[in-house]
């Protein structure tokens, strides 16, 4: 006999999605899929599982273009950017199922602000960067793993989530090299280079541990959390702990990543290797990190001979 908890379950499970459930089951990765519903929630005032279609039709050109404005008054251009993108590919979903008649965000009618050509992300020195691997202090296992956690960001300019991400099993070697299987941003598997301080920081981490969490990096505190995967929360927590006993201020898990690109460069890698290492999509985003590029006293016109 069935139950009516159960009708109304088969009911909820039979239900169409609506179109803020479709649009995020669309995304490839589980954090674009949590940036787009942050973004799109700010806009609607509402959560993506309720959104409708009269929702979608109500959004007009000048509506988006205040709520832009109005962003532009507490954000960094390049957030507000962003968070206008993922209303754009909402509409551009809806217009392609036939929900609605034209994209109201579109770029012609909403223009989105000017994104500076310099990364605000602070990075850090070589020296820098030193301090903040001396700055970690002690043998216990919390140690020996923030060791680890950094010396792989410094030298490999891995995302917070793709360290959170990485399994002890992603470790291999590839042609002699250590190499990281990490998923990126889409979804995408991709080999990542170790290079021999961060594989031996690793190692002696994976080498202390006695848990049998496939995780990369595990939690080792002591409110319950311990052996479990390493929350992203908590990477970020403990890397400013150890920035501030360093003496640096204002150092996030992408500082690591934007000082593994600027210190490449800065050391001569070509913007392709450093563009194919840091994973960007376009070279643009790779040139934004070069502190040099616009150095008088060794410039390009310097190389011609004509």
């Amino acid at each position: 006999m069935t139950t009516a908890v159960q009708r109304r379950e088969d009911q909820t499970a039979l239900a169409p999605a609506t179109v803020g459930e479709e649009f995020l089951a669309g995304q490839l990765s589980t954090a674009t899929a949590r940036a787009y519903r942050a973004d799109v929630e700010d806009f609607f005032g509402k959560a993506c599982e309720d959104l409708t279609a009269e929702d979608l039709r109500m959004a007009t050109p000048g509506r988006i273009v205040a709520w832009r404005n109005d962003l532009m008054q507490r954000l960094a251009p390049s957030t507000v950017a962003r968070k206008l993108s993922s209303i754009r590919s909402l509409f551009r979903h809806a217009e392609a199922v036939g929900m609605i008649e034209g994209n109201p965000a579109r770029p012609e009618l909403v223009r989105s602000p000017r994104v500076s050509q310099e990364s605000q992300t602070k990075g850090m020195t070589a020296e820098q960067a030193r301090a903040l691997l001396d700055a970690i202090e002690g043998e216990d296992l919390t140690a020996i793993r923030d060791r680890a956690m950094i010396e792989l960001a410094l030298r490999t300019g891995l995302r917070r989530a793709e360290i959170v991400a990485a399994d002890r099993a992603d470790l291999g070697d590839e042609r002699g090299h250590h190499v990281l299987t990490v998923t990126g941003k889409g979804g995408e598997r991709q080999t990542v280079k170790v290079p021999v301080p961060a594989a031996r920081a690793l190692h002696t981490y994976l080498d202390a541990r006695e848990d049998d969490c496939p995780a990369l990096f595990v939690s080792h505190a002591h409110d319950g959390s311990a052996g479990r995967r390493l929350s992203t929360k908590a990477v970020y927590r403990r890397i400013q702990r150890h920035a501030e006993a360093a003496g640096l201020e204002d150092i996030t898990p992408h500082s690591l990543r934007h000082t593994f690109v600027t210190l490449a460069l800065d050391g001569g890698a070509t913007v392709r290797q450093v563009q194919a290492a840091a994973r960007h999509a376009d070279p643009k985003t790779t040139i934004r990190y070069d502190r040099h590029r616009k150095n008088l006293d060794d410039h390009a016109s310097d190389y011609l001979r004509i």
